[in-house]
């Protein structure tokens, strides 16, 4: 017997696909979901002991202290024109400003 390609063939793409459906799993869940934040956590009032800088209070002796103080008055004295007689204040503003630097 002999057998004809072209009949085979034709045989094959006759031929009806499958009817099965994909099978589709739906996943039901039986606790609804709610949204938890997590909790608060306070911060730490201050840095722990380790964690600090060490700021290093600067001794100077009295003569630099007066020599700085001389310097910022004549730096305040220049800057308004050296008019006015106003010397005492230069050294007051001057002495506040030296002695802000040198406790910070």
């Amino acid at each position: 017997m002999v057998t004809n390609n072209k009949n085979l063939k034709s045989r094959t793409a006759d031929s009806k696909p499958s009817t099965k459906k994909p099978v589709v799993k739906s996943v039901v869940s039986t606790n609804p979901v709610r949204k938890v934040s997590s909790p608060k956590i306070a911060k730490p009032v201050s840095k722990p002991a380790t964690a600090r800088k060490e700021v290093k209070k600067v001794s100077i002796s009295p003569e630099e202290r007066h020599l700085m103080i001389a310097t910022a008055a004549y730096y305040r004295a220049e800057q308004r024109g050296f008019n006015c007689c106003c010397e005492q204040h230069d050294w007051i503003s001057g002495e506040a400003q030296i002695d802000a630097l040198l406790n910070t």
